[in-house]
């Protein structure tokens, strides 16, 4: 299109995207890589868009949309577009799931691992697909949302180590997927039917793009960038997340024709009073689009994560200039304690690679082929990205034992071996001005963490090459019109992006890791050991494990292989019901979500004075019932309200799994339209005004850089936290904002 050079320039200003280099070197016999040239990810698999799809489908409709939060005035757009993600992919057993978003951004930008960042100025950092990969894929996260509330400087402040954050994951990312979104490319409608295929199987997937507001249509809430009708102070590089689409979606209705139909339905992080009901559309020919994930995730199950490539994949390389039809690759471990490993998670970089895993124990230092041989275990991997592999033949390890996971990658001619790598770029202007530029993570930060005798990689499977012998790159090259500026740029490579899954020997495996079941689910247990097992069923007594374990009703179940007693296994269930996961409310021009209340399966909700209808949109996977009316999904359904307060009673069915009500307080507040005469009132003037919702947003300024502005008195925390959340946001400014604009009509 005639603005891609524009475009790719945007892009690399406002997002600050790593890429691989693509930089020629001279070749130096077993000295370095080299890296997939710019534009060699268009690939998708031959089997990945078959099947037919509707030309319209929303997510929102099958209540598998967590509900729209808020991003306030940081830059974590694309900590909501990850979570999001993963809240999509997990809501169909979990409804009320709720995931931070503040521990994903404070732990990219951890000064004891992550990527050092100014106090405060972390919260205002970009990151990129390739660093929310490695975090996720390294288990950083996700936590609840209610260990890390969303604006909580004092858990921004502790300074967690690594391992304690994987112990606090309340879930296991244990595969994230790219996607290829290259419009010249002659396989782009199959790009898209494969990102339709993902959302359509539950799995939203995030994406970044360039946000320019001239380009946004409020009347329609679409969104198309166009370079010219873009102003630069005007444009940010945002985050979001694909929920559906629309193939019918007309190109008149963009502010800019795209030059054909169709759009993405976007969930954003701009609350709900922003687009539609918090959503957009997208045209499909924004070429600003980048960046797409979806994620796939487990309830975290007391397994071990064995990894060196803390940063994550960082590029695709190859022993060839030209690439390879195949590629081995290692990583070398010690053993803990004494454990199986039961799956392997690696990062394929070629679409429909042929994998072959084989785990080597007893290992001399740097063979990665020596010592005893698993059976082999071999897989297609259709898609790209993080991908968890599940073992043949689990392999028991002794503690102290060096152990090796190898994978021999095989397919198609390209760059099959994934690994970090970080680069140093120092250029000189003809004045002597030096102006340094690193990548995402540093030579230095990767030098933390690397060292010899943990990866390798061969050509054959015969000859192996241990990664930190790799000679640094470098190369200097001159610009400008009379060569007077001087660039010298180096690259070096860091750890392969390939993982060990384990588990403790002597440990119970239940076939349910959730914490709802349907009725009559049966629970199997098992153990790597193949020996007897015993369990109890709520402290009852213990017996022999023969048959699994029919749920009936709420159960902690307790079990132990023989002879290993004191290492008991213990799980929760409880009866999975149809759920409501959120109620959105709308009245005039405003919309909120009920607020869940101590009582089960209640919400309250407040209207303004004299209001007698509000829009409901309940968001469920089953089927809601308000009187003899089906509540349709993703849409809002007027309903009357009497005045003062009243309780509205919904009843929930799903297929499969027991039934319930769910209830809805809607009270009329009085004429101040504040929870209370004292709440909002921040000054003490007698007045809810403009002047309460600037000494907020002073606070949460004030705030991010360690510094709080006078209170004078100690009631006013309590005034200002309008919401009564317990913590001061900018919720409560937007808040007070609502009621002064709904005061004036």
């Amino acid at each position: 299109m005639k603005h891609n050079k524009q475009t790719a320039l945007l892009l690399s200003l406002l997002l600050a995207l790593p890429c691989c280099s693509g930089l020629s070197v001279k070749a130096m016999t077993r000295s370095h890589l080299y890296a997939a040239p710019e534009g060699a990810y268009g690939y998708v698999s031959d089997d990945a868009a078959e099947g037919s799809l509707p030309e319209r489908f929303d997510l929102r409709e099958k209540g598998l949309v967590s509900p729209i939060r808020e991003q306030e005035n940081y830059q974590t757009g694309w900590a909501f577009a990850a979570v999001q993600g993963i809240e999509s992919s997990l809501i169909s057993r979990d409804p009320k799931i709720d995931l931070s978003e503040w521990q994903l951004a404070c732990s990219m930008y951890s000064h004891t691992f992550g990527y050092p960042a100014d106090k405060g100025a972390f919260l205002q950092e970009e990151a990129s697909d390739k660093q929310i990969m490695g975090l996720l894929a390294g288990r950083i996260g996700p936590v609840k949302e209610e260990n890390a509330p969303y604006g909580d400087m004092d858990y921004a402040d502790k300074p967690l180590t690594m391992e304690e954050l994987q112990a606090q994951a309340a879930y296991h990312v244990t595969d994230v997927y790219t996607y290829p979104y290259l419009q010249e490319a002659e396989n782009f409608s199959e790009q898209c039917e494969v990102v339709k295929q993902s959302v359509y199987e539950g799995n939203a997937v995030s994406f970044s793009y360039i946000h320019a507001e001239n380009c946004y249509s409020e009347a329609f809430h679409s969104y198309y960038y166009d370079p010219d009708r873009a102003e630069m102070g005007d444009m940010t590089g945002h985050s979001a997340c694909i929920v559906g689409w629309d193939d019918t979606f007309p190109a008149e209705q963009f502010n800019t024709d795209p030059g054909r139909d169709g759009a993405w339905l976007v969930k954003n992080s701009w609350g709900t009073n922003w687009g539609e009901f918090g959503c957009f559309w997208i045209s499909y020919a924004d070429d600003t689009i980048n960046s797409l994930l979806s994620f796939e995730a487990v309830p975290a199950d007391g397994s071990t994560l064995y990894q060196h490539d803390d940063f994550g994949c960082f590029g695709s390389f190859s022993a060839d200039p030209s690439g390879d039809e195949a590629a081995w690759i290692s990583n070398m471990f010690t053993a803990e304690q004494d454990m199986w490993v039961t799956s392997v998670m690696l990062c394929c970089m070629e679409a429909d690679d042929v994998c072959e895993i084989t785990v080597y124990k007893g290992c001399e230092e740097s063979m990665p082929q020596s010592g005893e041989t698993s059976a082999i275990t071999s897989t297609i991997l259709s898609k790209t990205g993080y991908q968890t592999i599940a073992l043949a033949e689990p392999v028991f390890v002794e503690a102290g034992q060096r152990f090796s996971v190898t994978a021999r990658l095989s397919g198609n001619k390209g760059w099959h071996i994934p690994c970090e790598y970080a680069t140093h770029t120092e250029r000189t202007d003809p004045d002597g001005t030096v102006r340094i530029t690193d990548s995402a993570f540093s030579i230095e930060m990767l030098s933390r963490q690397f060292q010899a005798g943990e990866s390798f990689f061969s050509s054959d499977g015969v000859q192996w090459q241990d990664m930190a012998d790799l000679t640094p790159e470098i190369v200097s090259y001159t610009a400008g019109e009379d060569s007077s500026v001087r660039y010298e740029s180096t690259t070096r490579y860091g750890n392969i992006c390939l993982k060990a899954v384990t588990h403790a020997a002597g440990s119970v495996t239940f076939s349910e890791n959730g914490t709802s079941l349907p009725a009559g689910t049966k629970i199997a247990l098992s153990c790597e050991e193949n020996v007897p097992i015993y369990y109890s069923v709520n402290n009852g007594e213990y017996q022999l494990y023969e048959d699994p374990i029919p749920f009936s009703e709420e159960m902690t179940v307790y079990a132990y292989p023989e002879g290993k007693s004191n290492t008991v296994s213990i799980r929760h269930y409880r009866e999975q019901e149809a759920q409501i996961s959120s109620i959105l409310c709308a009245e005039d021009a405003f919309c909120w979500y009920a607020d869940p209340t101590s009582e089960p399966n209640t919400f309250h909700y407040y209207t303004e004075k004299g209001v007698r209808s509000i829009g409901i949109m309940p968001v469920s996977t089953g089927t809601v019932m308000y009187e003899d009316q089906v509540l349709s999904p993703g849409k809002l359904t007027e309903i009357s309200v009497p005045g003062g307060k009243t309780t509205l009673t919904f009843t929930v069915t799903e297929e499969g799994i027991g039934s319930s009500e769910y209830y809805l307080i809607v009270e009329e507040l009085e004429d101040t339209g504040s929870p209370s005469p004292l709440i909002g009132d921040v000054d003490l003037n007698g007045n809810i005004d403009i002047t309460d919702a600037t000494l907020i947003l002073r606070y949460i300024a004030y705030s991010l850089f360690g510094d709080t502005p006078d209170q004078h008195d100690p009631e006013w925390m309590i005034r200002a936290d309008y919401d009564q959340d317990q913590i001061i946001t900018v919720q409560d400014a937007s808040g007070i904002l609502k009621y002064i604009a709904l005061s004036l009509f």
